[in-house]
C-alpha cells in the first residue's frame, strides 16, 4: 500500500514546525503578557494557560507525525520489491526520527514551564 505524499510531508515537516511554533509562542506570549510598560494589567489573562495549551498541541502534533512516519516506514519495508518503496521507507524513517527528536525537545521545553513564573522579575 502506498503512503500519500502529504502524509510523508506531514511526518517529516510537522515535528520541527510544531517545535518552532512552541518556541516562538513562548517568547510572544511572555512579551504580550508582561511588557505592558503602562502599568496596566497584562493583555493576556493567564499566559501560563496559553503556554500549556500550545505545548500540549505541539506534543500531539509531533507525536502523531512520528507515528505516521513509523507506520509509513513499516509498510514500505513490507513492499521491498517496488522502487517508490525505498523512498517511502526513507521518508517514513526520517519522519519517525524527526517525531522522536522534536517530541523530546518539546517535552523538555514544556517541563521548563513548571518553575516558570509569568511576568515575574528576571
Amino acid at each position: 500500500m502506498k503512503t500519500p505524499g502529504f502524509l510523508l510531508a506531514f511526518a517529516v515537516l510537522a515535528p520541527p514546525i510544531a517545535w518552532a511554533v512552541q518556541l516562538v509562542s513562548g517568547y510572544a506570549v511572555s512579551e504580550a503578557a508582561c511588557s505592558t510598560a503602562t502599568g496596566e494589567p497584562p493583555v493576556l489573562g493567564s499566559p501560563m494557560t496559553v503556554l500549556w495549551a500550545v505545548s500540549a498541541a505541539a506534543i500531539a502534533v509531533a507525536g502523531l507525525a512520528g507515528l505516521v512516519g513509523l507506520v509509513s516506514w513499516s509498510r514500505a519495508r513490507a513492499d521491498r520489491g517496488t522502487e517508490p518503496a525505498g523512498r517511502i521507507a526513507l521518508l517514513g524513517a526520517a519522519g519517525a526520527l524527526a517525531g522522536l527528536v522534536f517530541l523530546e525537545a518539546i517535552v523538555l521545553s514544556t517541563v521548563a514551564l513548571i518553575p516558570f513564573e509569568a511576568c515575574g522579575p528576571s
